[in-house]
């Protein structure tokens, strides 16, 4: 962990393809960067390419750039990768610009235990998960929720103006018109943000936590292209 604090407090922001940014990128404050691993002719790891966006579509670069990031998770190419391996790979290639190193860290430890959380509910292989580890097979669709519960971060990021990892009714209230930009569809939350923020509240303590929201975010469909994606697989 020590040296993957000194990547982060070495790494400097790059210039990237705007075309890269989708439309919740570009209404973000701070942008989560993913240095993409690829494999050289002999076999070895390169981190050139970054990204806004995971390789999730099914197109041979996405599939390539897939293949390249399993073998970088999965060095003893057992097919199947545990969450601390997820946590600890992502560690070392996602960047966050203008955060320090604890937040990067605190936001990889909580993307990945969400994603594999909900990989894990939709029981792919038809018979409930008796591990924590990702299937190669499912890879796809992990970076994909991942994908999703970044995006959510940032929201919740934009949303928590102090800075204390929770948002409180005022910071949601001054944060609903920019909660409606980045997709939550909920008519009330701009008519009634009060009554939006009791529904994620669940245990009504006066503020709400990531894992409260991300549960919200979940239910109102800001992820619901994974399970769409899914049925026309």
């Amino acid at each position: 962990m020590q040296a993957m604090s000194r990547r982060y407090q070495a790494e400097k922001r790059l210039d990237l393809d705007p075309d890269s940014l989708s439309e919740r990128d570009r209404l973000a404050g701070p942008q989560c960067m993913f240095m993409l691993p690829s494999i050289t002719v002999h076999g070895d790891f390169n981190f050139d390419k970054a990204s806004y966006r995971l390789p999730v579509e099914r197109d041979k670069q996405n599939r390539e750039a897939r293949v390249a990031l399993i073998r970088f998770l999965d060095g003893t190419q057992t097919g199947r990768i545990s969450t601390e391996d997820l946590k600890f790979g992502f560690a070392r290639i996602i960047h966050i610009p203008d955060h320090d190193v604890a937040d990067a860290e605190h936001m990889i430890d909580e993307v990945v235990r969400h994603a594999q959380r909900a990989v894990q509910d939709l029981m792919l292989d038809g018979a409930p998960r008796k591990d924590d580890d990702v299937l190669t097979k499912e890879f796809r669709v992990f970076l994909t929720y991942l994908q999703g519960y970044v995006d959510m971060w940032e929201i919740f990021s934009e949303a928590d103006s102090k800075g204390n990892e929770t948002v409180d009714l005022d910071e949601f209230i001054s944060a609903a018109p920019k909660l409606k930009e980045w997709g939550l569809k909920d008519p009330a939350l701009m008519k009634n943000p009060a009554s939006v923020f009791a529904q994620i509240d669940v245990d009504e303590s006066g503020y709400v936590t990531f894992g409260e929201f991300a549960d919200f975010c979940v239910q109102q469909g800001l992820v619901e292209e994974v399970t769409k994606d899914l049925r026309m697989t």
